[in-house]
């Protein structure tokens, strides 16, 4: 019977010229046909999902037992700044519930509400979105000019909230910057079920909706006139563009100030048993940007992906 696995995800984007004084592209097209193509694999997924509704009855009975599963891996993230490589990361593979309290990854939270089909917790979580101008290489260095903090990681509070539905685990989040680094929120909604009879694999497909508000955008991806009037400054001591008002905007980096976004995606925790309690532990996830993310300026591909691997002792 499967354990419940942590889902690691990131983000993506993809870069489109523009003004301040430019009418932005609108967006509701693209968000709206990326809810249709979710909507059509999620009728495709509870579709095959109902043929073995009988394999979900012993997960959903078992799901709020108690966890122990501790290792340590590595995670690729693609970079999705313009100038950004793909990088990896140590990362913990970590997935603990005592009681009452867990421990997935990067958040730790406390049930306050738990039933068979619905839990309910508290929790707070460190969000790894950021930017790290060291990171830029030099042929992108020019599109940074005036940017002069790194954009950092963030600590959030939140709730996510689950049911256990018969055609698998329906879980909602939603988190608040607390650490005065975007001031913003995010949100997601998922839908994940185990495959069934995958001898000693556990394989766990979700699909999922990420919401990011307007301040958590500004933050990592808008660009403002200061930073704009600061890169016109080392463009022309560089002499790299005529010292013309608005020639920098113009020619190299506009002003951006996104709204909120919706992204969709998918992703896939795996485990194998190497016995009983050692375990290989692995994941895969795509997010598609889209709308306001997908159009900045200091974007450059059109989807986030990660992918983490390790080992981990589980009982």
């Amino acid at each position: 019977m499967a354990k419940n696995i942590n889902t690691f995800t990131i983000r993506e984007q993809n870069f489109i010229p523009q003004v301040s004084s430019m009418k932005i592209k609108p967006t509701l097209t693209m968000v709206k046909a990326n809810c249709v193509t979710l909507r059509l694999v999620l009728v495709a997924l509870i579709t095959s999902i109902l043929a073995t509704s009988t394999a979900f009855a012993d997960f959903e009975q078992k799901s709020n037992e108690d966890i122990l599963l501790i290792g340590a891996g590595a995670k690729l993230y693609s970079g999705p700044y313009s100038g950004q490589d793909s990088y990896i990361e140590p990362f913990p593979m970590i997935n603990i519930q005592q009681g009452r309290f867990f421990l997935r990854d990067l958040t730790a939270g406390f049930h306050f509400y738990n039933h068979k089909r619905v839990s309910l917790a508290i929790a707070g979580s460190y969000n790894r979105e950021f930017l790290d101008l060291d990171d830029i290489n030099d042929k992108n260095a020019q599109l940074y000019y005036g940017i002069e903090e790194n954009r950092d990681p963030a600590t959030e509070v939140g709730f996510i909230g689950r049911f256990y539905s018969r055609v698998g685990i329906v879980e909602g989040t939603f988190f608040k910057d607390v650490s005065d680094t975007h001031d913003g929120t995010r949100a997601s909604l998922k839908i994940s079920r185990p495959i069934p009879d995958t001898g000693k694999w556990t394989m766990v497909p979700s699909f999922y909706i990420n919401y990011y508000s307007e301040k958590f955008n500004n933050y990592y991806y808008g660009v403002t006139d200061e930073e704009n009037d600061r890169g016109q400054a080392v463009a022309v001591g560089k002499f790299e563009i005529e010292d013309t008002p608005g020639e920098f905007a113009r020619t190299i980096r506009p002003t951006y100030e996104p709204g909120n976004s919706g992204h969709v995606g998918f992703a896939m925790d795996m485990k194998y048993s190497l016995t009983q309690n050692f375990k290989i532990v692995a994941n895969i996830a795509v997010e598609k940007f889209a709308g306001e993310v997908e159009t900045s300026p200091l974007t450059e591909d059109k989807q986030l992906v990660t992918a983490a691997i390790g080992f981990a002792f589980e009982m």
